[in-house]
């Protein structure tokens, strides 16, 4: 058997061919570190995403919480519950999560033209993660 390259052939040593149709095995360092580079930033932008998804539903909840102690505070003023002053409003009575969001309700009564007609303001502040927000219903009142 003669080492002789192979006719027309560059290089074709018989040690050649064999190492040339072996098929490389497993990853190199630097694809291993690409990959997991990639998979952090993935890692990343998804833990951030369900964070702000958090955050806003939090605050959403609050609002909603908010908003339905204007209403209670509003509906008790004209079904005769509370009385027609200005000034705060238990929160607690009026919904049952008002702690959870550091909720406070407030009433604002204005009397107006003709005798008897009132202006009622709710005021709902809450706070979310140490964030402020409020909430604001009015309406008008007859008591003749």
């Amino acid at each position: 058997m003669s080492l002789a390259p192979a006719a027309g052939r560059r290089g074709g040593f018989a040690r050649d061919r064999c190492a040339a149709a072996r098929p490389t095995r497993g990853f190199t360092l630097l694809e291993c570190l690409v990959a997991l580079g990639v998979l952090s930033l993935a890692v990343l932008m998804v833990t951030a995403g369900l964070a702000a998804a958090r955050s806003t539903g939090e605050r959403l909840l609050a609002q909603r919480s908010a908003l339905r102690a204007a209403e209670n505070a509003l509906e008790g003023v004209r079904g005769g519950a509370l009385p027609l002053l200005s000034g705060p409003v238990e929160a607690a009575a009026l919904i049952a999560d008002a702690d959870e969001w550091r909720l406070t309700v407030r009433l604002v009564i204005d009397e107006r033209e003709p005798k008897g007609l009132y202006r009622v303001v709710a005021d709902a502040a809450f706070e979310v993660r140490g964030r402020p927000g409020s909430r604001r219903l009015e309406t008008m009142v007859w008591r003749p």
